[in-house]
């Protein structure tokens, strides 16, 4: 698994790339977390277009990380979601709990404003 890093506005935005899955979920959470300790933001955007394969261990990750954000008074926002990882979002029901942006730009918009929920 790989990650590209950076901030935009009030968010930390984290790219990911290859498995987030029971061997890789736990380094994926943590990173994320330290992503935005270090950056001292409240929202988090995920963009998992590279992603080739999510587990529940990386689903229950991502559960996590949007309590943390929720919690601090921001959001965690989705966005690239396709193929065999959109279909894990929808049938976990994960699509009605977080913004989904169908691309980056739209995501660090969504991530913005302040958190509905």
């Amino acid at each position: 698994m790989k990650f590209e890093d950076g901030v935009t506005g009030p968010a930390v935005v984290v790219s990911v790339q290859g498995r987030v899955d029971a061997t890789t979920a736990e380094l994926f959470e943590a990173h994320c977390r330290r992503q935005m300790t270090e950056r001292n933001r409240q929202s988090l955007v995920l963009d998992l277009a590279t992603v080739e394969y999510l587990s529940s261990a990386g689903l229950r990750s991502i559960l996590s990380l949007g309590k943390q954000t929720r919690a601090a008074g921001g959001r965690l926002v989705l966005c690239g979601l396709q193929g065999n990882v959109l279909e894990i979002f929808q049938i976990a029901g994960f699509l009605e709990l977080f913004p989904v942006a169908a691309n980056l730009e739209q995501a660090v918009g969504l991530a913005m404003g302040p958190n509905p929920r």
